[in-house]
């Protein structure tokens, strides 16, 4: 299954790759990477792991007050011939959403094909939810 693409530059030309976002089950089938997420767990990083052919990218937020945070990748760019840039999201639960009062650790996996690629840095950006005001019938 592939969820987004990366995209990868000749010159300043973007060409796109496809990466794969990761669910609980495939990270926990591979115990190398399982391992690895564990210790990447909690922290406000991006940090990534090579594992045979292919590259992990571990994007966490750190630790939120509720539940209802969510982290998606957006896209990857390969911008020099070994390096990936990993744009991300952090979506925030709406203001009158009902969501669970525990601390969580919001994260994401992302693996593709490594290529020619070594180094990966990114960014996660904060997108903060919006209410729906709903206008009165009357």
């Amino acid at each position: 299954m592939i969820d987004g693409l990366i995209e990868s530059t000749s010159g300043n030309i973007p060409e796109k790759i496809s990466f794969e976002t990761l669910d609980a089950k495939a990270i926990a089938d591979n115990k190398e990477l399982s391992d690895w997420v564990q210790k990447q767990h909690g922290i406000n990083n991006i940090a990534y792991t090579r594992i045979g052919d292919e590259l992990f990218v571990y994007m966490g937020v750190g630790e939120k007050p509720t539940g209802g945070y969510t982290v998606e990748v957006t896209d990857v760019l390969h911008t020099r011939p070994d390096e990936a840039f990993v744009n991300a999201v952090l979506h925030s639960p709406a203001p009158d959403m009902m969501v669970i009062q525990v601390f969580t650790t919001p994260y994401t996996v992302i693996r593709f094909n490594q290529g020619t690629i070594k180094h990966v840095g990114g960014e996660i950006r904060n997108v903060a939810a919006i209410k729906t005001l709903n206008p009165r019938e009357g």
